[in-house]
């Protein structure tokens, strides 16, 4: 936890005022941050939600309007975000969930675990570009997923045209895969026609790519 510098008569300067001023509110923002967990495990969802939103809206800004913010102020606005998405995840409000996650991925691109989320809830709406540059950022997760899903269903059209995109962007990833996920040898062949009117209509119809 953050220590808020005590104040004692020799040292009360003016100038001092913003750095205890700025440290407080770096405190409340955690104990605020905090509570806001504490509450989503309870399952009581609706309150940790206010809470998140609070400190996004307002006690965040406010720091980042007061000298910017240190790395573990970032680190809680992603946490956040993060939080959010999985509580309307929880209340499948999926395209909420989606966007949170999103937002997250903005303010830190090395979660893959996240890259994934995104990627599975692109797919569940029909997101598809989304989706294909979500599991771009964790492709052997994202290949695991697709073989699953071909594994039971080998005309997955959705699936053979993600799984042949991958590959083509990244050739390199289908030995690792393969040394990864010996259970490929189910899936699908890879030289599986695919109409190109299929590969059109999935990705060449949206337009909310990230």
């Amino acid at each position: 936890m953050l220590k808020i510098r005590a104040l004692n008569r020799e040292s009360s300067s003016d100038e001092d005022v913003p750095v205890i001023r700025r440290e407080a509110q770096e405190e409340i923002a955690l104990e605020l941050y905090n509570k806001a967990l504490r509450l989503q495990a309870k399952g009581e969802h609706s309150e940790s939600e206010s809470i998140l939103l609070k400190l996004i809206e307002e006690n965040i800004p406010l720091l980042e309007n007061n000298g910017g913010l240190p790395k573990s102020m970032s680190t809680l606005k992603y946490s956040c975000f993060v939080n959010l998405g999985n509580i309307y995840l929880k209340e499948n409000k999926v395209i909420d969930a989606l966007d949170k996650y999103s937002t997250a991925s903005d303010l830190d691109s090395t979660d893959v675990t996240l890259w994934y989320k995104i990627g599975k809830l692109a797919l569940k709406e029909e997101k598809f570009r989304q989706s294909a540059y979500a599991f771009s950022k964790d492709t052997v997760a994202c290949l695991v997923y697709i073989g699953k899903a071909l594994m039971l269903d080998a005309d997955y059209i959705k699936g053979l045209v993600l799984r042949k995109q991958i590959y083509v962007d990244n050739p390199a990833t289908k030995e690792y895969y393969r040394l990864y996920n010996p259970d490929y040898i189910w899936e699908p062949p890879l030289d599986v026609a695919i109409d190109e009117e299929d590969e059109k209509k999935i990705f060449g119809g949206s337009a909310d790519f990230m």
